[in-house]
């Protein structure tokens, strides 16, 4: 896999993250929503610094 690949997989999944985390908002629960947002921002993060280390 190249680091584009690696690259829109994290951008999937920190999308899930930040989903995930909206519902859990939704649902009263902002701890646990809270939580979800910050690993989705460091996940997208991540995304936007792999293909830079190729």
């Amino acid at each position: 896999m190249t680091s584009l690949h690696y690259a829109l997989t994290l951008g999937l999944f920190a999308t899930l993250l930040f989903w995930l985390g909206w519902r859990e908002r939704a649902h009263d629960n902002p701890r646990d929503g809270g939580l979800l947002y910050f690993f989705g921002g460091v996940t997208g993060l991540l995304a936007l610094v792999v293909p830079l280390l190729e």
